[in-house]
Parts: structure tokens; C-alpha cells; sequence
């Protein structure tokens, strides 16, 4: 279960793993904030994964608004994460292929 420690409510978020010498876990949330902002966009990050704090927020008055922050927020994270999980994962496969070829050679 998702719970921002500021109490409000999360309606659209995304999460990943922190690298080296980051908080466990990140992310970006949309959620409904006040009546001024109903809505704000902050990153995120917790240590379990279930319960966040928030920080760098954008306040906006429309969903509308909302929701294209976040998709601003969020594409470089994407772009950022896919390119991480691309190079570990090229790295654990030429792991592997080494490690199999050592073991077929004996």
C-alpha cells in the first residue's frame, strides 16, 4: 500500500530502485493536495516502499495541468531508468555468457 507521509492522496505515481547512495526507492506522484492547488505533482522517496516523503512539488489547479507535469516529471525518469536497467542487464548477460563458457571449456 502507497502512503504519503504528508497525508494526502496519491492518485498516479511511478516507482523505481535508488542507485548507490540514494534513498531505496523513488519516484513521482500526481496527487490531490488543497483547494488553492487540488493537485500536485512532487518526486518521491521512501526506504520501504510503502511509506514516502514528498519533496519539489508543482501545484497546479487543473487535473489537466497535472497530469502533463507529471508526464514531464516522469519521461526523462523513464529514459533515465530504461537506460540503467539496459546496461546492468548487458552486464549480467555477458556475466553469464562468460560463466557458461568457463564451465562448457572443462
Amino acid at each position: 500500500m502507497m502512503i504519503l507521509k504528508n497525508g494526502s492522496q496519491p492518485l498516479i505515481w511511478t516507482q523505481s530502485l535508488g542507485k548507490e547512495g540514494e534513498r531505496n526507492y523513488l519516484g513521482v506522484v500526481l496527487a490531490e493536495w488543497d483547494t488553492i492547488h487540488p493537485y500536485v505533482v512532487w518526486k518521491m522517496a521512501s526506504d520501504d516502499g510503502d511509506k514516502w516523503e514528498t519533496y519539489n512539488g508543482h501545484y497546479c489547479k487543473t487535473f489537466a495541468e497535472a497530469e502533463e507535469t507529471f508526464k514531464q516529471e516522469t519521461i526523462g525518469d523513464y529514459r533515465s531508468q530504461m537506460s540503467w536497467l539496459f546496461k546492468r542487464e548487458r552486464k549480467r548477460d555477458k556475466n553469464n555468457v562468460t560463466k557458461i563458457s568457463r564451465v562448457s571449456q572443462h
